[in-house]
């Protein structure tokens, strides 16, 4: 959750701020009123809003390929990883067969001993 308010926090706070600023100069915005220069500063601004939400846009595209790029990563070394921990699993198996194996050949040699010492 945090990655994603990290992510959409700059487009947030754009967004608050194009509120904030309709908000504010609600009263002298009547376009159709405005005169030539008005009018001009008027599209000036909105321009200028325009240019910060594509810069704004642009950032958050980057940092969202960044972040998967690094998912990507990660999901690559947890392959990796889980590919090793299949591999150790099978040597533990093997390793416990061969175990097994030789506490019966122990168990064996045991009981055999014994038998040869009990027909001294």
């Amino acid at each position: 959750m945090q990655k994603l308010l990290d992510q959409f926090g700059p487009l947030a706070a754009i967004l608050a701020g194009i509120g904030y600023f309709l908000w504010r100069d609600r009263p002298g915005r009547k376009l159709a009123d405005a005169d030539s220069d008005g009018s001009v500063d008027a599209i000036s601004e909105w321009k200028g809003i325009a240019q910060e939400l594509r810069t704004a846009n642009k950032e958050l595209a980057e940092r969202a390929d960044a972040f998967a790029r690094e998912r990507n990563e990660r999901v690559a070394e947890l392959g990796k990883l889980q590919a090793q921990m299949a591999e150790m699993s099978a040597l533990i198996r093997s390793q416990s067969e061969q175990l097994d194996k030789a506490r019966g050949e122990i168990q064996r040699l045991t009981q055999e001993i014994a038998q040869l010492r009990g027909q001294r």
